[in-house]
């Protein structure tokens, strides 16, 4: 496991660290000012824990594997603690290129790979993942075992995305879900804008072109392809392929019921 460094050159060892991931409720005063964190190589890496009464803990795990005896005291004293379950779960090879920013309350986890220049927010959690170069995540955002996104790429606040490959400079910006799907370059899917992958019984992959523009509440229910810079309207339920430069619209159209709200009061 890495060892940490503060950023303006702010030189600080591991208790450092120990003091953020040990208590987060009450992170140190000189937390808000670090721009972000470096990783370092490690001769051997270290097990870090928190145990109950809050206080942060440290074994060397070649200490623990020749001491069963004192791995045994470990365990016990750690059983129960909500701290240590989230390491133990979130055992992890991640990647990260320099110049990657994560922000507090960020879980990067599996064989996840980060490119230089990336921002990821808080309380995003990304799993088995590869992000791009210069693209930016949440807050609030979760990408799922097998999602790529490529470079600049954008996925904001409330969005899911799971098993797809996002293209360059694409973005998608807010409550969505993209579900098994292949999505070109220079794309923009709006706010709530839904792969509907799932039938049932059988999961299906979405192919969205490159440059294309989804408008609100769009519904793609796969397997369904939307062609290069094509159209969708808002509220649309898109069950049929969409051609190149088309717009695709899927819903009933708007009656107006004349004096509705004086009849209603009789």
């Amino acid at each position: 496991m890495p060892t940490a460094r503060r950023a303006r050159r702010l030189s600080a060892g591991r208790e450092a660290v120990w003091d953020v991931v040990s208590d987060p409720y009450h992170l140190p005063r000189w937390w808000p000012r670090v721009s972000r964190v470096e990783s370092v190589a490690a001769e051997r890496w270290t097990k870090v824990f928190g145990t109950r009464k809050g206080k942060s803990v440290r074994a060397d795990e070649r200490l623990l594997d020749s001491d069963p005896l004192a791995r045994r005291s470990w365990t016990q004293e750690l059983e129960e603690s909500p701290f240590e379950r989230i390491l133990r779960e979130s055992v992890t090879t991640v990647e990260l290129e320099p110049d990657v920013t994560v922000q507090p309350f960020t879980a990067l986890r599996g064989a996840t790979r980060v490119a230089a220049g990336t921002e990821i927010g808080s309380h995003a959690v990304v799993i088995d993942a590869v992000i791009g170069a210069r693209a930016t995540l949440g807050p609030f955002c979760y990408v799922r075992p097998g999602t790529v996104l490529e470079d600049e790429t954008k996925a904001g606040t409330f969005v899911e995305i799971k098993n797809s490959r996002i293209g360059a400079r694409t973005k998608v910006p807010h409550l969505s879900y993209i579900g098994d799907a292949d999505v070109g370059p220079g794309t923009n899917l709006g706010a709530s804008t839904i792969t509907a992958n799932y039938d049932g019984r059988a999961k299906h992959r979405t192919t969205i072109g490159a440059n294309v523009r989804t408008s609100v509440d769009t519904t793609l229910v796969a397997p369904v392809e939307v062609g290069d810079e094509a159209y969708t309207g808002a509220g649309s339920v898109i069950t049929d392929d969409v051609p190149p430069g088309a717009l695709g619209i899927a819903r009933e159209r708007q009656t107006n019921i004349a004096n509705y709200a004086e009849k209603r009061a009789k």
